[in-house]
């Protein structure tokens, strides 16, 4: 029997069940992004990073949170209904879906929200081959992860795209230039303990090699607040920075965290003389 889990992973034919999990965490995307939009929350907010990346322009590699930012700063903005009306939604669609909420606290003004659905029994409603299901573990939980930015950094241009496969609905996002400097600020400011993100990395090559320009205005707001005030950036001060930073990342970190969300042949040319090369072709919007 065809359930939505099952039409949204048309092809099943994986062995290995971290894959068939990430195909499960992937449905459970779009589903998330479907059901949020026809509740009306993309009036409300936008929906950018590494996902964004992927389900709305191609990006290459798996991503594993649903990041957004709310379009006015509304730092008593409330997600509880909106989370209320995903689980019954997807639970009528057959899915028994739990979901966590965390209110910001402290100065991180971060909405946070962890949809969870047992892995076997969604690899079951899925349909996948018996024998996968049976090597699953029985208490293993997919999880999907939301966060919401209650106080943007900027009040950024946006526009509405529209899916139209697997699902049919819009989706409030940013234009390609702003989300490249919404990247471009992680790739200068995000600091993850003694640890690299290295999918800032592999995404802002994706970006570079796509011909994206650079949104330089918005990248300036985005600094002044992550990082430090910047006045008056341009493209060559851009560059400098950028190659400073690729000349000090620790390469090794970066990869250990990338290489999970890709195949290892996606890695391509990795270090800081592929970066400064691809940071020498970056090309910046006019405004």
């Amino acid at each position: 029997m065809s359930t939505i889990l099952g039409d949204l992973i048309p092809d099943k034919s994986t062995r290995d069940v971290n894959q068939a999990a990430n195909l499960v965490k992937e449905g459970l995307q779009e589903l998330i992004l479907c059901t949020l939009s026809r509740q009306g929350f993309f009036e409300k907010a936008l929906f950018h990073g590494g996902t964004c990346l992927r389900i709305l322009h191609g990006l290459d590699r798996f991503s594993e949170d649903l990041d957004f930012t709310l379009l006015d700063r509304d730092l008593d903005f409330d997600f509880g209904l909106y989370s209320e009306n995903l689980v019954k939604e997807l639970g009528s669609k057959g899915l028994s879906v739990t979901a966590n909420l965390r209110r910001p606290c402290g100065e991180l003004k971060v909405y946070s929200a962890k949809f969870k659905i047992n892995l076997r029994e969604a690899l079951e409603s899925a349909g996948f081959d018996a024998d996968l299901i049976q090597r699953s573990h029985s208490k293993v939980l997919v999880v999907v992860k939301i966060d919401i930015d209650l106080d943007p950094a900027t009040q950024a241009e946006t526009v509405i795209v529209r899916k139209t496969s697997p699902l049919e609905y819009d989706v409030r996002t940013e234009p390609l230039p702003v989300l490249f400097a919404g990247k471009t600020a992680a790739v200068l400011c995000r600091h993850w303990g003694n640890r690299v993100k290295g999918r800032d990395f592999y995404d802002f090559r994706w970006y570079v090699e796509h011909g994206t320009l650079i949104d330089i205005r918005c990248l300036e707001s985005q600094l002044d607040k992550k990082c430090e005030p910047t006045t008056g950036l341009d493209r060559e001060t851009l560059i400098a920075i950028l190659k400073k930073r690729f000349d000090t990342l620790d390469w090794d970190s970066a990869k250990d965290d990338v290489i999970n969300f890709i195949e290892p042949s996606q890695l391509g040319e990795w270090g800081p003389e592929p970066f400064k090369a691809l940071a020498d072709r970056i090309s910046v919007l006019e405004n």
